[in-house]
């Protein structure tokens, strides 16, 4: 008799646990504070050197994160690279989060969320995404915005000058269409990429790349992003992701 009470009990509690969850980001149940504690985590432990932010650093990035239904992290894997010392801060940092994230036993298979991390100047803001359809949101978190001290947040209107610059995003895709007219693709590439920080959820400029790539023989890159497009997160194409909108 104690026994099957105890068995009851146990589903019982299953249940509310299923229950509690439906209609949660999963974020919200695997990190302790849920998404909000997850931004203000990283808000208190993303701290941009003041070199990158004279260097004009400005992009959207994004980082893949991978746990086990046992709440450990089997993967932190920068999604769209953008610096070195950039991409080295965020991956350590949410390496560090391993203690707060939580198991859960509804589910037997890997969970994986896209961090989405801003860092903009004064006059310039990299492109973020948002959606508003569940099964998106349950792969990307709301994005953590993190500003450079006004101080430092010089903006001149063109790459000429030789102080360090926030280089505005019209002047790059000017700059960009101007090199592919004439056909300096090499020159473009880098050009391109810089954009390609500040807005990669931008089929467009995808489509560029691969155009620039396929002119240059770059085969693999062509390739890379070729699949990236048709399965972009969580199996969606980039298309589907945009659709959302």
């Amino acid at each position: 008799m104690i026994r099957k009470t105890i068995l009851s009990l146990i589903l019982v509690l299953t249940f509310l646990s299923v229950f509690s969850q439906r209609g949660k980001l999963p974020v919200s149940y695997r990190f302790r504070g849920g998404e909000g504690g997850l931004n203000t985590y990283l808000t208190h432990n993303i701290h941009l050197p003041v070199s990158e932010i004279k260097a004009g650093i400005i992009c959207n990035s994004i980082t893949k994160v991978t746990l086990t239904s046992g709440g450990d992290i089997k993967e932190v894997s920068i999604f769209n690279p953008v610096d070195s010392i950039i991409d080295s801060i965020v991956r350590r940092s949410l390496r560090s989060s391993a203690f707060l994230w939580k198991a859960c036993d509804t589910i037997k298979h890997d969970q994986s969320f896209y961090i989405q991390i801003a860092f903009t100047a004064s006059g310039a803001m990299p492109n973020l995404y948002y959606p508003t359809q569940f099964k998106f949101r349950s792969l990307f978190p709301e994005p953590l915005i993190i500003k450079a001290p006004r101080g430092l947040s010089i903006v001149y209107p063109s790459i000429e000058k030789k102080e360090p610059v926030f280089v505005r995003n019209e002047y790059l895709a000017d700059s960009l269409n101007k090199m592919i007219e004439k056909g300096e693709y090499k020159e473009a590439l880098p050009v391109l990429n810089e954009l390609m920080k500040r807005d990669p959820f931008n089929r467009e400029l995808y489509k560029v790349r691969i155009m620039i790539n396929f002119r240059l023989g770059n085969k693999d890159q062509v390739r890379k992003d070729d699949d990236r497009l048709m399965d972009f997160a969580g199996g969606y194409s980039l298309a589907d992701l945009l659709s959302d909108h």
